[in-house]
């Protein structure tokens, strides 16, 4: 199964040099993860966008692959720029969903 967001309920922030997981908050993403951790073991991943660089460099130390172990499904995101980020949410997500 395959989970499609424009945020997840982590990510990572760098302090003092070193990567730091941090939960981030979000009604729809809290349901979205109770969902994905309910089906852990079916081969679950949540595809996400982010726009921190500490993500990027989380995924490349292979600390994505190890919260799946504990979170029981893949998180991939998919890295974007913050103004096309913005551009995006401002325009399509919130005016045509709401």
């Amino acid at each position: 199964m395959v989970i499609v967001s424009d945020r997840a309920t982590f990510g990572f922030v760098e302090r003092a040099s070193n990567l730091h997981l941090e939960t981030n908050s979000g009604s729809v993403s809290l349901i979205l993860e109770r969902a994905a951790a309910a089906l852990a073991g079916r081969n679950v991943s949540w595809v996400t966008v982010t726009t921190r660089d500490a993500d990027v460099r989380a995924e490349r130390a292979g600390r994505l692959d190890q919260l799946a172990a504990t979170a029981g499904y893949l998180l991939r995101p998919v890295h974007v720029r913050p103004d096309v980020h913005r551009a995006y949410y401002a325009d399509v997500g919130v005016r045509m969903l709401w």
